[in-house]
C-alpha cells in the first residue's frame, strides 16, 4: 500500500512538473510561427497597417486561458488615411479562452 501511494505520488509530480515546462516551452519554441500568424489575422481583418514591436505569449497571466501581449503597437490609415496614426498602444494584452484556440470557427 505504502509503495503504491508513493509510485502514484512520483506520477503524478512528474506529470505536473512535465505540464508546467511545455506551458513554458511552447511559446518560445513557436513564438516566430505564432507573430507570423497574429499578422496575418490582423492584416486581414482591417485595411489598415499595423506595427507590434514585440509579442509575447503567456499561459500563466489569466490561468487557464491563453494571453498574447502586444508592446508597441500603432496602426496607421491607408487609402483616404495615408500615413495618418489611427491608434497607438504601449501595451495591449488579448486574452483568449484556450479551448477555442484550436478550433476553425473562432476564437473566445
Amino acid at each position: 500500500m505504502k509503495r503504491s501511494l508513493k509510485i502514484i505520488l512520483l506520477f503524478l509530480t512528474g506529470l505536473i512538473l512535465f505540464a508546467l515546462i511545455l506551458l513554458v516551452t511552447v511559446p518560445l519554441i513557436f513564438s516566430d510561427e505564432i507573430k507570423a500568424k497574429v499578422e496575418q489575422i490582423i492584416n486581414e481583418s482591417i485595411c489598415a497597417t499595423v506595427n507590434v514591436q514585440d509579442y509575447k505569449l503567456n499561459f500563466f497571466r489569466n490561468f487557464p486561458n491563453l494571453t498574447l501581449g502586444l508592446d508597441n503597437v500603432s496602426v496607421v490609415g491607408s487609402g483616404k488615411f495615408e500615413n495618418d496614426t489611427l491608434a497607438g498602444f504601449r501595451s495591449l494584452n488579448l486574452v483568449f479562452y484556450l479551448p477555442s484556440v484550436f478550433k476553425k470557427t473562432g476564437y473566445e
